[in-house]
Order: C-alpha cells, then structure tokens, then sequence
C-alpha cells in the first residue's frame, strides 16, 4: 500500500455495538453489515488521518501482538473496501510535481485543498526528487522516476524514442506500485505526455478489469499539430517527428490501451479547441474538465487604473513565451509617451539570461517604471502580483499556443484582469469565450505587440468592464469546485 494512501470511512455510517461483535449501517443502500471487534477497530481506524501502511502497527498497539498483523489489516481494508464501507480513493498523480516553478504546484494546492475541503484525503503522487518542503506541505509521495517533460535521453539518432521506451516501461512499473485499487476508485492523471499514456495503457492492460480504477486522463501540453494541410482530409498536420515526435508518439500509445478500458476511461483537456484535436488525434472522444483556478483575492475593476501596471508573469522558459522579445516591447511602450509602469516576473533568470540582463538595464534607467521579481510566486507572492496588475501581456509564440493551454491567461480571466496574446490561439479563443476581455495581435514581433498592447492601454476602461463581468461569471463554470465535482461525477 502506498505510503500516502490514508483510507477514510464513508459517511453517514450508522455503528452499534452487539454482543457478536458491530452492526454497520449503511442509511443511502440500506445495508446492514456485521464486523469482529477488530475489524471495527481498523474502521475506526480509517478517518483520512492514519496511513493505510501505520494501520498494522496501530491494530498490533492496541491488542498488544508481538508482530504487526499486515497480512491480515491490508486484506480486511480491502473487504471494507468491496463492502463499500471506506470512501473511493482519489489518487492525484503528476509526475511533473516536483518544485515550486510552474503551474503543476498550483493545480496540485487548488485541486488537492478542494478534496481536502469535502473530507477526502487524496494521495498526491509526485516525481521522485521533490522537494521537501512541497512534499511536507501536500503530502505526497515522491514516486515517479521520470520527469513529464524528458523528451530525449541524447542519443543522436534516437534519443526522442528510446527516451519513449525507457519513460514508458519505468512509469508502468511505478503505477503498478500503486497497490490495492479497485473499481470504485479514481486516479487522476495530470498533463498526459506520450510515454505516461503508454504505461497507463500497460498497465490497464496487465490489471483484471474488474480492479480496474477509474481513470481521469488529462492533456494539457502542445500535441505536436499545426493547422490543417489544404486538402489532407484530417483536421491537422503532423510536424516531423525528428524535431517534434508527439503526435506521433500520441497516436501509438492510444492504440496500446485495452478495448475493454473504454468505460473505464475520461480523457479530457482544459481547453474547447484542444479538446477537439485532441479527439481526432486520438480517435477517441476527449471530454473539457474545468479550469482550477479561481480568482485569488477580492475582484478589482481595472478600469481607471491610472498609470496602467502591464504584468508579465508566470515561468519565463525557452522561447515560445516570447520573453526574449520584452526587452524591446518595454522600450517601445516607454517611448510611447502612455501613462504606464512595467511589471515583469521571471524566477528563473538564468534560463535567458541575455535578455534579463537587458531588462535589467532598461530597469535601472526607467526612474522607477519598470520592477522586475525575480523570487518564485509562491501562495503569498502569485496573489500580490495578480492584484498588482492592471493589464497582463502574454507575448506568446503563436504556432506555440494555437492548441496548447495558457495558465496565465486563464488566471487573468478568473482575477477580472484584461490581457494580450497571441490571435488564432487558445488565448484568443478565451477572449471571444469570456466577452472580448482581451486584445490579441497578428505577427508575433515586438512592433506588433507593443501595437496591441498600446491599443489595449487605450481602451483599458471598456476591457476592464469586460474582464470584470468575466470574473463574475467565471466560478459559475470553471474553478477547484467545478473540476473536483466533475472527478466525482466520474466516479460515481
């Protein structure tokens, strides 16, 4: 049993003492069950506190036995668990968890503080390596060995497939590690890449279909498409895979999953349009999961907001999220003679640190416009940057965004804040969703970007109205409530 599994009785149980040992009722079946003495104590003992692996330990304490009884606890949780008398286990499994860079952290607390917030105890499983402080903190269990993101192991030749191979084979044996589920229960999987797909596929396939869980796929990253090819009769064309293999990494590991799986499975995105490619690429229907993220203080109106705070936030990594260009789109919108300050974020400066240290400079000569954090946005610092922001500019490469999911966006959405992004994009398809909250551009180069950006100061007062009523309607559909109520609709 996994270290972070801590069972939990379901509610509303009804227990009497008999002089055969305890009568459990069960008022929502009506079912009447009858238990030992000591299987009543493991019961008792299941209340999301205690882990499943001190249960034998805690049975061996109070009956003063010379060994603990593992054997014996672990199969009587699992009659407790087929008798329908210990809640569905949530597993949250995210091998990208492992620091406080990025949105994984996030969506781990928001997801993870729902469950808790409803009186279930999910088991976080991380990759191995997190660090200490983030596993205390969401109790999680360092259990995956590879990374999400480990495209290429360096072989010249064939890194991007043996890498495949190798995370495929090894992330298999990891799920197999999670013992003791069954068909009532959920695992969640969070941002599916390629090789993650291909073990579940495994191992659904080496399970008996009547312990398989309930398993909540979720896509989240570029799948490897572009825009349709004129005349190609598929929705989107794949890019080579020497430089890009995921969609044809995709398409293989789908076809490994069982036939029999089908109603065991929700795949899924975040996002309508991912949703759709996803879908064809998969041939499978690939259902939308709301969005986590709420608002994170009291909604502002930005309208009004004199000087216009122009945020770039969030991880600031390679290319596709243009950072390289700020330096030049912040010289541009200084001189543009608007009434504006630069707030730009970036924990990781060493990733490009030519441009940074050009941001630096601009910064040190801009009497005080621009500020630049450069600390991770931890559950204190992320909140003060979204308030502080009147305006948010994701200058994002296009061709990275047509079908991936933009977290910063979303968040600006949720906060009631106007944005910038890419046109053809996610980010513009939240824009048209949410009432025109946001101002997108064409041409992803500096020029253009300061041009929409410079459109969006002008009309910031209409586009805070827009975001405003956006943020208001946003909880009614989206945020951590929304996604854990549709997790438990799956599961029954």
């Amino acid at each position: 049993m996994t270290q972070s599994h801590h069972p939990s009785m379901a509610p509303g149980l009804d227990i009497k003492a008999v002089d055969e040992g305890y009568v459990v009722h069960q008022p929502d079946l009506d079912r009447v069950h009858h238990l030992n003495q000591t299987a009543a104590l493991i019961l008792e003992l299941c209340n999301s506190r205690n882990p499943a692996a001190e249960l034998p330990n805690l049975v061996q304490a109070a009956y003063g036995l010379p060994q603990p009884p593992v054997e014996q606890v672990m199969a009587c949780l699992q009659a407790l668990r087929d008798q329908g008398l210990l809640r569905p286990r949530i597993v949250y499994a995210d091998a990208g968890l492992a620091s406080a860079q990025g949105h994984h952290i996030r969506h781990c607390r928001l997801v993870t503080a729902e469950l808790r917030r409803r009186g279930i105890e999910p088991e976080v499983l991380a990759r191995a390596g997190v660090e200490p402080a983030l596993q205390s903190e969401l109790r999680a269990l360092a259990h995956f060995r590879h990374d999400t993101y480990w495209w290429n192991d360096g072989d010249p030749l064939c890194g991007w497939l043996s890498a495949f191979i190798k995370s495929a084979d090894d992330t298999c044996q990891d799920l197999a590690r999670i013992d003791g589920l069954g068909a009532d229960d959920i695992v969640y999987v969070c941002h599916v890449s390629p090789a993650q797909l291909m073990a579940v596929a495994k191992w659904l396939t080496a399970m008996p279909p009547g312990r398989r869980p309930h398993m909540v796929l979720e896509f989240g990253m570029d799948p490897g498409v572009d825009a349709a090819a004129p005349g190609s009769g598929i929705p989107f064309s794949v890019r080579d895979p020497r430089f890009d293999p995921q969609a044809v990494l995709y398409r293989l590991a789908i076809k490994e999953l069982p036939p029999d799986a089908a109603d065991r499975l929700l795949l899924v995105t975040q996002e309508r349009e991912l949703s759709a490619i996803y879908s064809a690429l998969l041939e499978r229907p690939v259902g939308l999961l709301p969005v986590p993220y709420p608002a994170s203080g009291p909604l502002r109106n930005r309208a009004g907001a004199r000087p216009v705070t122009i945020a770039t936030l969030g991880q600031q990594r390679g290319t596709d999220k243009g950072y390289h260009l700020m330096p030049e789109i912040a010289r541009l919108l200084l001189r543009s003679g608007r009434e504006i300050r630069l707030l730009v974020h970036n924990s990781l400066p060493e990733m490009m640190p030519g441009p940074h240290q050009e941001l630096r400079r601009l910064a040190a000569a801009s009497e005080g416009r621009i500020t630049i954090y450069e600390r991770i946005a931890d559950a204190t610092a992320w909140p003060q940057l979204l308030a502080a922001s009147d305006l948010i500019l994701c200058p994002y490469e296009p061709r990275a965004y047509r079908f991936a999911f933009s977290g910063v966006a979303v968040e600006a959405v949720a906060n009631g804040i106007p944005f910038v992004g890419p046109a053809d994009t996610s980010l513009e398809r939240l824009v048209v969703d949410f009432g025109g909250c946001g101002v997108t551009f064409e041409a992803w180069e500096p020029g253009a970007i300061a041009a929409a950006t410079a459109a969006a100061i002008d009309g910031l007062d209409e586009l805070a109205e827009r975001a405003f009523a956006a943020a208001h309607r946003w909880p009614q559909i989206q945020g951590p409530e929304r996604l854990v109520d549709a997790l438990l609709a799956f599961g029954g």
